[in-house]
């Protein structure tokens, strides 16, 4: 028996005018999956965790969640899906211990 991704980012590709920011990667997130995006600066990472998070649109290709394919409008539509990016940025709220800051974008 195949299980489906619970997540899954369809060739993307975003361009930000003539700039090729990302050009198609499928990734492909199955329930318990650990996964790891490295590269170098420059190789769209960032650009690759806005387009899961919706904080970014695609210019092409698509985001399906458990086989479903989707369209994300924001923050808001990938947080509802329970997909929330956490941003390596130490002085957003440095009074707040670890675990406050990991739940900041999930409040409920």
């Amino acid at each position: 028996m195949q299980t489906l991704p619970i997540v899954a980012l369809r060739d993307p590709s975003k361009s930000y005018g003539p700039v090729q920011a990302r050009r198609a990667v499928t990734l492909a997130c199955k329930a318990g999956d650990i996964h790891a995006i490295l590269g170098e600066n420059g190789a769209g990472k960032s650009t690759m965790m806005k387009l899961l998070s919706g904080v970014s649109r695609p210019t092409s290709g698509g985001l399906a969640t458990d086989g479903q394919t989707t369209s994300l409008q924001g923050t808001r539509d990938a947080s509802r899906l329970g997909i929330v990016c956490i941003y390596q940025e130490l002085s957003l709220m440095p009074a707040l211990n670890v675990g406050d800051n990991i739940v900041l974008a999930r409040p409920h």
